[in-house]
C-alpha cells in the first residue's frame, strides 16, 4: 500500500465517521467505503479534495419506515372521521412498480387503522376521476429531483378538473430545493422531510473552491464517463447528492454511472442501471 492510498483511507475514514449514513453496502452488496477508495484512485489531488467535500454532504436513505411514520402522523393530525383520503404515487403512465409505490405501502401500514371515513390506495390519479371531489388526494414519493414528473402529473390532474389548491397535497421524503420552487407554483401544499440544494451551483457541498472552479474540476472527472449527455451534472443539472432505495439519476453521475469511456468499468459507489 502506498502512502497516498493510506492517506486516502484515513481521510475517507474520518469523513465516513462524520457522515455515518455512508457506512452501508450498495445495491450490489459492495461496501461503499471500498468503492469510494476505488473512485479516489482515479483522481488527482484537486479532484480528490472536491470529492471528499461531496461525500461530507451525501445523503443515503434506504429505510423508509421512519419517514412513513412521520407522514402517517402528519395525516392523522389533520384528517379524521369525516374525511376520505386517497394515497397516490407520483409516477409516470408507463406502469410498473416505482419507489413511490413502496413509499405508499409503508405509509399505509401506519395509517390504515386511523379513524378516517375512508382510506383509498390507488396506482394512478386516473382511478379517482369519476369521484375525485370526495377525496383529499395525497401524492407521495420518496424523492423529487427536478420536479418535472410531479409537475406533469399535477398539470394532467388540473386538466381533468381536479382543484389542486383545495384537494391535493404532496408528501415527499426528500426534495431538491429547485424542484420545490417549481412545484409550488402549481401545488401550494408540499410537505417534505429533507430538502437539498445543488451541490456545486448553490455552494451546498463545497468549501475549498468557488462554484466556477468546483464545476470545472467536477466536469473533468465526469468527462471520463460513458453516459447520455442529459445526465451531465445529474438529470436536468440537478446536482443531487442523494441515494435512496434506488439512486436517482439527478445525483451527480460520478457516483452512479457504471461505465467509463472506452467500455471499462467505472467504480460507481451507488450503481444505477439505465
Amino acid at each position: 500500500m502506498t502512502s497516498g492510498n493510506l492517506l486516502d483511507m484515513v481521510t475517507l475514514g474520518e469523513i465516513f465517521d462524520y457522515n455515518s449514513c455512508l457506512k452501508v453496502t450498495n445495491n450490489h452488496d459492495e461496501k461503499v467505503f471500498d468503492k469510494a477508495l476505488a473512485l479516489l484512485s482515479k483522481l488527482n489531488d484537486e479532484e480528490k479534495l472536491l470529492v471528499y467535500e461531496l461525500f461530507e454532504e451525501f445523503l443515503v436513505i434506504t429505510d423508509y419506515e421512519p419517514y412513513a411514520k412521520m407522514i402517517a402522523r402528519n395525516l392523522r393530525s389533520r384528517y379524521g372521521k369525516n374525511d376520505k383520503i386517497a394515497l397516490v404515487p407520483i409516477t409516470d403512465d408507463k406502469g410498473g412498480v416505482k419507489s413511490s409505490h413502496s413509499m405508499i405501502y409503508e405509509v399505509q401500514r401506519f395509517i390504515e387503522f386511523a379513524p378516517l371515513k375512508e382510506l383509498l390506495r390507488v396506482d394512478s390519479y386516473k382511478n379517482l376521476l369519476e369521484n375525485h371531489e370526495q377525496y383529499q388526494i395525497i401524492l407521495i414519493d420518496d424523492f423529487i429531483g427536478s420536479g418535472s414528473q410531479a409537475r406533469k402529473i399535477i398539470r394532467k390532474m388540473q386538466a381533468s378538473g381536479i382543484d389542486i389548491a383545495r384537494k391535493v397535497e404532496i408528501q415527499v421524503v426528500c426534495i431538491q430545493e429547485i424542484a420545490l420552487h417549481r412545484i409550488r407554483n402549481l401545488c401550494p401544499s408540499v410537505i417534505f422531510y429533507n430538502i437539498r440544494r445543488r451541490a456545486l451551483t448553490d455552494n451546498f457541498a463545497i468549501k475549498s473552491f468557488d462554484r466556477v472552479r468546483a464545476a470545472r474540476i467536477y466536469s473533468a472527472i465526469e468527462s471520463s464517463l460513458s453516459m447520455r449527455p442529459y445526465y451531465k451534472f445529474g438529470y436536468s443539472r440537478t446536482e443531487s447528492l442523494v441515494s435512496m432505495k434506488r439512486t436517482p439519476n439527478n445525483t451527480l453521475p460520478i457516483f452512479w454511472c457504471m461505465k467509463a469511456k472506452g467500455g471499462s468499468e467505472w467504480p460507481a459507489i451507488f450503481p444505477r442501471k439505465e
